[in-house]
């Protein structure tokens, strides 16, 4: 399951209807913190090529089920627009019958997420600075600074 929203994310929203056969669960949250690189952060601005994001998380997952198995539980869901300081921007569910499984299927998926999915992110500093961050999917190079 992937899901885009500019609604607020809570990290329970996976976490019902397990396998039987699944042991572990875990879920990892990506929260908006309070300073980046030395600099206060006032508030993050999410945006996305939404069809694209959707299709790559779908075979990120995907990718995931064929390393570790069908039998894998996997959702991401990743929160669009302006947030603040200690809003929710990110979470992944895993679950499969053992937790090492799940802590590395946790890891890829937010690493490829990070790595290959068209979703920019775009700061706001106390000092007034404004900055596009660099190192996800190619920048939006129409919506610079």
């Amino acid at each position: 399951m992937v899901i885009l929203t500019h609604e607020p994310i809570h990290s329970q929203m996976f976490d019902s209807g397990l396998p039987a056969a699944h042991g572990c669960s875990i879920s990892f949250v990506g929260v908006v913190r309070d300073n980046n690189e030395g600099q206060t952060v006032q508030w993050v601005q999410y945006s996305a090529h939404q069809s694209l994001a959707v299709l790559t998380l779908e075979n990120i997952i995907q990718e995931a089920k064929e390393q570790w198995g069908e039998q894998i539980n996997c959702a991401i869901a990743h929160r669009l627009g302006q947030l603040w300081v200690g809003d929710i921007s990110v979470v992944i569910f895993v679950s499969s019958a053992h937790r090492d499984e799940s802590y590395q299927v946790s890891r890829f998926l937010i690493e490829q997420l990070k790595l290959r999915v068209p979703i920019w992110k775009k700061e706001s500093y106390q000092s007034g600075d404004v900055s596009w961050l660099p190192g996800q999917a190619l920048l939006p190079s129409a919506q610079s600074n």
